[in-house]
């Protein structure tokens, strides 16, 4: 069987390029619709832990699905169960819970452009790790995120949000999160795991780790009905999974300085769908936050 998951860097100025083209937009709208989806998993009052559990638990499922459809094993070994662990708390347990935890309190807009500071904070923590190195342009676009965040956390500058401005250090949080996770992905993933492998039992770890914690709650069974908000749920879930195993296809068909362009349509996608679902409106101090934030982004992507 091909792997599809084989580095073939196809050209895409070949005619493969209208499916790369496509594939990349899919993936960013398929990430950017996960929010405001996120945002009404938390519109009925269901608490953040269990909506989390069940958004993971779902994932888990699919891509267990996936794994024995394509033959794949877990690769279990105190190597690999240390890496899942770690994996499983950076890039699932925590983002994730914290993700509708903010959603539950701020504009999907907001949430999306502060999470996207996730590859600035990935070169900040690699750079610390001695994983990757800081240069002239890399740190540019490193103050110029820094400077697109500050714009944001300014008091009165993203308007009347109607919650504390300190929960908008959660989407911080979650983006940290995700770029430590990454970070310790590149140094230390064992070799003997492929994309799927990585996915599938850091999913699981993920939902060993948050299934004492809601236990004991009395709410801890999500789909004693099953209306829109359960729905979307799943519908997350599945979103954030075929999302990512499109992602790591196309970094092994068009390689990762065209994927990480999708960052950018996950931003813009995300901004807007929170407008077309919820009516939000940003101050124009948003909007220009968003264009530095771009920039800063666009310094940091990998040279290709």
């Amino acid at each position: 069987m091909a792997n599809p998951f084989q580095n073939t860097h196809a050209s895409v100025g070949t005619p493969h390029n209208a499916i790369l083209w496509l594939v990349l937009l899919g993936i960013g709208l398929a990430w950017g619709l996960a929010a405001p989806v996120g945002k009404h998993a938390v519109s009925t009052g269901h608490h953040a832990l269990v909506v989390a559990f069940w958004n993971v638990a779902t994932a888990a499922v699919s891509v267990t699905a996936i794994a024995l459809l394509t033959r794949r094993k877990l690769v279990l070994s105190a190597e690999t169960a240390r890496f899942f662990l770690i994996c499983g708390l950076l890039g699932r347990a925590i983002p994730i819970t914290l993700a509708y935890v903010a959603f539950e309190q701020l504009p999907v807009g907001i949430v999306v452009i502060l999470i996207s500071t996730t590859p600035l904070l990935t070169l900040l923590t690699a750079a610390m790790a001695k994983v990757d190195a800081l240069d002239a342009r890399k740190l540019s676009g490193l103050v110029l995120g820094l400077l697109a965040v500050s714009a944001i956390l300014l008091p009165g500058a993203d308007g009347d949000l109607g919650a504390a401005p300190a929960m908008l250090l959660v989407p911080l949080i979650i983006a940290l999160s995700y770029a430590l996770e990454g970070t310790f992905i590149k140094s230390r993933k064992p070799d003997a795991l492929d994309p799927i492998g990585m996915v599938l039992g850091s999913t699981w770890a993920a939902v060993l780790m948050l299934v004492p914690i809601i236990a004991f709650r009395a709410d801890w069974f999500l789909f004693s009905s099953l209306s829109s908000v359960e729905l979307a749920v799943v519908g997350g879930a599945v979103l954030h999974l075929l999302g990512y195993l499109a992602f790591v296809w196309l970094i092994g068909q068009a390689g990762p300085v065209f994927t990480s362009q999708v960052g950018y349509i996950v931003t813009v996608s995300g901004v807007v769908f929170g407008m077309v679902f919820y009516g939000e409106t940003y101050p124009i101090t948003v909007w220009l936050a968003l264009i530095v934030l771009i920039a800063g982004l666009a310094l940091v992507r990998p040279r290709g």
